[in-house]
């Protein structure tokens, strides 16, 4: 099975959480709806399992909550990406890799003390590649019956 290098990945990526369609990318990046779609849904899966077990008892001082989310909750029934990606795709992207303004240039990961750095897209295609599973040993060789 071929598999898209490292920085090809981030690059979709990138694109993907700059609002790019599906589409779009295919025509730039140059690789099928159905890989990109499956990154995504990696993404969302290794993102999810990377949040369940390090974003942990924090203290919120602020809360935001405005009207754009139930905005997207309601779009979201109607996306068919969304429904295959898990939830978490997008957390992450946010938390750890966009500099947020009233925050003075830090992400919210490293304004609650969860990272230390801004992340790349590179971290995240990392978490990927890490929790996709390794190759095993392959099996013994069962010759044919040639009659």
């Amino acid at each position: 099975m071929r598999k898209l290098p490292p920085e090809k990945r981030a690059q979709i990526l990138h694109m993907l959480c700059e609002g790019n369609s599906i589409r779009a990318i295919e025509r730039m990046a140059g690789c099928s709806k159905n890989t990109i779609s499956k990154l995504l849904v990696d993404v969302g899966k290794a993102c999810t399992a990377y949040h369940d077990e390090h974003v942990r008892n924090l203290e919120s001082r602020h809360i935001q909550c405005d009207e754009i989310w139930s905005f997207t909750y309601s779009k979201q029934k109607n996306v068919a990406t969304a429904k295959a990606s898990p939830e978490g795709a997008g957390d992450t992207c946010y938390n750890f890799v966009r500099e947020h303004k009233s925050l003075n240039g830090l992400t919210p990961a490293m304004a609650a003390g969860v990272s230390d750095r801004l992340w790349e897209m590179s971290d995240i295609v990392a978490l990927v590649e890490a929790a996709e599973p390794k190759p095993g040993k392959r099996g013994p060789y069962k010759k044919r019956n040639s009659n």
